[in-house]
Parts: structure tokens; sequence; C-alpha cells
């Protein structure tokens, strides 16, 4: 990197993106850059391992700044030089640990930059009562002590604010709820080439689950739910998904004597082609900040159901508006509703028209107007 002047770049920012693994972090944070870049700024990905399927959705107008770095601890040194000579007007950071790490680094530095973070993971899972003198013991005080020297922390919903008020006792002059960027004009993929044998026929109806197969999402009480549905011989459950409880999951359906009603089809790039012709989506997650697949399906015009995990999910449904609302981890709660579902959807229309609110182009610009501009 060659040196710079003194001064920050006022035309360059910054968003950190761990890696390019399809996880809901990394896709929000490739499409800000994305759209920052569509709107004429000078846009650095501050990337700490430069691999994943997702590298590919990274517009080319996006510069890379590989740091080759296993950890936000590794990394440290290095996005300090990169602040040091580059000077972005603002960097953008969306994982409480790497927050931490690119707070202390833009104290360190020579010149004023915004610095942006965002919490995606509810504090209930990590803030509450850590062991002492713990990892997240620690965590948790340079939290406490470093979320206030942000220029802004930024919830991603208004339940997640309530939670890093109460939680991590952030300033509420400096927490702002901004929903996450989901949906772009090209987020509906052509259907007319995609073909499922469930998805395609006249005669069934198919449930759908979308996610990381961990245990936090539930997909076990989808599994338990989908069994209590009667008339399953017009009725399929689609997985769409890869992670840590696949086996699991698979033996759970075995024993449930569900494999052949159940179809597993592992990762894929493009889950909104199974949410345009599914039935009805249906979020079990345990806890959430504000879930992707559920504002990817209703932009698609999918039926939903969810959990309560979360005040993301809450907002998202339109306090149940939008379709029914589970305690989570409710199995037979679960199974009413998407019977619910199935019978009496809710509008096409209605579903994509509320989808506007996490327009990519629209979340980019409240980004603008209210911390750069």
């Amino acid at each position: 990197m060659a040196a710079g002047s003194s001064r920050n770049n006022s035309n360059r920012v910054c968003v950190v993106i761990y890696d390019f693994e399809p996880r809901g972090v990394q896709r929000v944070q490739i499409r800000l850059a994305n759209e920052f870049s569509s709107l004429g700024y000078d846009v650095d990905a501050l990337v700490f391992n430069c691999s994943g399927p997702l590298l590919s959705t990274l517009s080319p107008s996006v510069s890379v700044v590989d740091l080759s770095a296993n950890s936000a601890k590794s990394a440290f040194f290095k996005i300090i030089k990169y602040l040091f000579y580059k000077k972005p007007q603002a960097i953008f950071s969306a994982e409480d640990h790497i927050n931490i790490v690119a707070l202390i680094a833009c104290q360190l530095v020579p010149v004023k930059i915004k610095c942006v973070v965002s919490c995606h993971v509810s504090p209930k899972l990590w803030a509450l009562k850590p062991k002492f003198l713990s990892k997240r013991w620690y965590m948790v005080m340079l939290a406490k002590v470093l979320y206030p020297k942000a220029d802004k922390c930024v919830a991603i919903s208004s339940g997640m604010k309530q939670e890093y008020l109460e939680i991590l006792g952030v300033n509420p002059d400096k927490i702002t709820v901004i929903y996450n960027p989901v949906l772009s004009l090209n987020s509906e993929s052509a259907v007319s080439d995609f073909q499922h044998p469930w998805l395609n026929h006249p005669n069934i109806k198919v449930v759908l689950g979308v996610g990381n197969l961990s245990r936090i999402k539930g997909f076990d009480d989808l599994i338990r739910a989908f069994s209590l549905l009667q008339s399953r011989e017009f009725l399929r459950l689609i997985i769409v998904g890869d992670g840590p409880e696949m086996e699991n999951l698979v033996s759970l359906s075995n024993e449930l004597g569900l494999r052949e009603f159940i179809d597993f089809v592992g990762y894929s790039p493009t889950p909104e082609s199974f949410m345009n012709l599914a039935d009805v989506f249906v979020l079990t997650s345990r806890s959430e900040g504000l879930p992707t697949v559920l504002i990817e399906a209703i932009g698609a015009g999918c039926p939903v159901v969810s959990t309560r995990c979360g005040g993301g999910a809450v907002e998202i449904m339109e306090d149940g508006d939008l379709g029914p609302l589970v305690d989570v981890s409710d199995v037979e709660g679960i199974c009413e509703a998407v019977h619910q579902a199935l019978n009496n959807p809710i509008k096409k229309s209605k579903l994509i028209k509320s989808s506007e609110r996490f327009s990519s182009s629209a979340i980019a610009m409240e980004y603008l107007e209210r911390i750069l501009i």
C-alpha cells in the first residue's frame, strides 16, 4: 500500500467481510459493498479469508483487500496498516468479535475514520452471565467499553436494539435500527428451467425449510411437526442447506418413518428458486437476529410460518399479519400453523409488497443518509 495524505478519502469506504462462505452476515456485507459501489463510492472489501462460493456475488467494481488472517486477533495489525494508508471515510463491520478489533484499530490511526458496527447475533446468546475470565467474559467487557466509541451501532431490529441497550448498556444516541439489505432487483431467479419432481407436481404440496443445519435452526422441530401433519400422501418436506446436524436430521426422519417424504437437497446458491414454487416456508429457529431466509421467502411471495425466535422475526412477520407466529420448539403449534398456511395462504402480492422494506438499494441509501451524509 502506498502512503496517503493525512486526510481520509471522502469517497472511499471499507466493508469488512470475514470470508465468502454462505452465511447471512456475509451476504449482508456483500450486498452493502455492492450497493455502495453502485452509488459511486470507492469500496474496499476487507476480507479475512478470501474463499467461499459467495465470492462470485461480489461486484467486480469492489476492490478486495485480502488480509489472509484466520482470526480477528491475527488481522489486527493488518487492519491498522490498511486504515493508516488507505484512510477510508468509514469502515463497516458486522460481527461482534470483529467489531471490537475494528473499534480498537480506529482509535489507533492518526485520522478520523467513522467506525460503524452492526449487531447480528442476539447478546442473549453470548453476553449474559459469562464465566469469569473466559473468552466470552473478555468479549463482554470489551464490548461495554468500546461500543460507546463507535460512531454508530446498527441494530438489525428493534428487538435487537433493546437487547443491546439493556445487556451491554449502549447509549441510545449511539444505536440506530436499520434492517439488513436482503432483496435486489435480481433477487428473483428465473424458475422456468428449475425442476424438482415435488415442486413441479400438480397434486403435491411442499413444505420448505432453508438454512444452516445447526441445532439453533431447529430443523428437528420442523421434521417432528411435519410428522404430525395429516394427508401426508400429498405433502412433502424439502430442506435446503448443509451443516453439522445433517446426519442427525436424516436419522430422525428415518426413525419417524418419513425418509421417503423428505428431501435433503444440500446447499443451494439460489434458495429463492425453491421459495418461488413451495407452498409454505417454515422458519423453526430457536434464536435469530433478522433471519434473511424469512425475508427472501416473503420476497418470493411464498406463504410463511415462523417461530418467535427473536424480535427480528416478529417484525418481519408484522406481528403475525403476514403469517402464523409460534413459540420456539412448540412442535404441535408449528404443525397447526403449517396446516393453516397451506389452507389459507396470505396473498402473494401482500407478501411481496411488505418485503420492499428490505431492498438492498433502499437500505444502502438509509446507511448513507443516516450515517455518511
